[in-house]
């Protein structure tokens, strides 16, 4: 099978690379103090539904030439497992891959959160990273773009948007 990369979210495996050591002065410090009523919306596990891209592209070795702006509908299942929760601590997961432990990319990034109107900030291994998020009327599901560049299954790389649509599990 050909490879393919796409990171679903707006965390880059180059937060990883980023990190700063705890006595480095410009290490941004974790968020703080209690929830605003619109950052209780937020509380809670929010599961990853939709990837659509502005341009189509195909992701699938299937010998069939099929581009689609639907990204998540050519994932396999464990880069569909994606999921952030929230707490009432201003703690943020990002988890990937926690469904089956034979997934290639598992993830479980924490990181301290912020909602200020639809500006979400997070900061992870000292860095400080915002996002511009959606949040659906009914408060059951929130979206946001990202530039990216994706390699198709020929090797093309193709710069698109994608819009992520991330669902609220209930309870």
């Amino acid at each position: 099978m050909k490879t393919k990369r796409l990171f679903p979210a707006f965390f880059l495996v180059i937060i990883l690379l980023n990190s700063c050591s705890s006595d480095d002065n410009n290490c941004q410090q974790n968020f703080t103090g209690a929830l605003s009523a619109n950052e209780e919306i937020l509380v809670g596990k929010w599961v990853l539904t939709s990837l659509v891209a502005s341009d189509e592209v195909d992701l699938t070795d299937d010998d069939t030439d099929n581009p689609s702006t639907d990204i998540y509908a050519q994932f396999t299942d464990c880069e569909k497992d994606s999921y952030y929760t929230f707490d009432d601590e201003r703690i943020m997961r990002y988890v990937t891959g926690s469904s089956d432990t034979s997934c290639p990319n598992q993830n479980n990034i924490a990181s301290s959160w912020k909602l200020e109107g639809s500006k979400l900030e997070f900061v992870t291994t000292c860095v400080l990273f915002e996002s511009t998020i959606n949040i659906l009327p009914s408060n059951t599901a929130f979206t946001f773009s990202n530039e990216v560049v994706i390699r198709d299954v020929d090797n093309q790389e193709i710069q698109t948007t994608i819009v992520s649509t991330y669902t609220k599990e209930t309870e």
